[in-house]
């Protein structure tokens, strides 16, 4: 039975900068988007500031700082999705946020309304694990207080959904609010 519906930050809540950044600079080297995977896991495990995460893909990019940081902090929230989730899922389910992110910026990102919609919010900067890592799956139940099988993670990386999924959770794998909408209804209809 789902007690619980887990979103992903960027790429669902909000729009996503940095994926369209690296598909952009580096999607012809395959060399290069590694280097930049890499300085992402660096940054989401807290191990580089993200300072530091900026500069230097800014650097491998052969960009300014300037142009990096504008283009992968352009995130906006998805309004569309946060009054489904106030509507539809909140009244009748726990509420989660577990993203790979470099820092809190909760704050910054979303309304106080927004915000004050999860109950519980885990940030890979914060609990030391990083999607698709079984830790960041097994943290963010236990937040909530519910068993794996009991939660219904939303993400717009399909492996980690499929880790999700090997890990005992249900998974819908997100591309549009659309499509989110047509595959959450069954999972969500008494």
């Amino acid at each position: 039975m789902l007690k619980a519906v887990i979103f992903d930050c960027f790429g669902v809540l909000t729009t996503e900068g940095l994926t369209p950044f690296i598909n952009t600079y580096f999607g012809d080297s395959p060399d290069k988007e590694h280097q930049a995977d890499a300085l992402t896991d660096e940054v989401n495990l807290n191990h580089i500031s993200y300072h530091e995460f900026i500069r230097r893909l800014a650097e491998l990019a052969n960009v300014p700082v300037s142009v990096a940081w504008s283009q992968i902090d352009a995130n906006t929230a998805n309004a569309e999705l946060f009054d489904f989730i106030k509507s539809e899922l909140k009244p009748k389910y726990k509420i989660g946020m577990l993203s790979n992110a470099a820092h809190n910026w909760i704050n910054e990102l979303f309304t106080p309304d927004q915000a004050a919609l999860f109950d519980m919010i885990a940030l890979s900067c914060e609990i030391n694990a990083i999607k698709p890592n079984p830790k960041a799956y097994l943290t963010a139940s236990q937040l909530l207080n519910v068993k794996p099988e009991e939660c219904l993670l939303i993400d717009d990386v399909e492996r980690y959904c499929t880790a999700a999924r090997a890990f005992g959770m249900t998974a819908i794998y997100y591309q549009s609010f659309k499509q989110f909408k047509a595959s959450i209804k069954p999972l969500i209809t008494n």
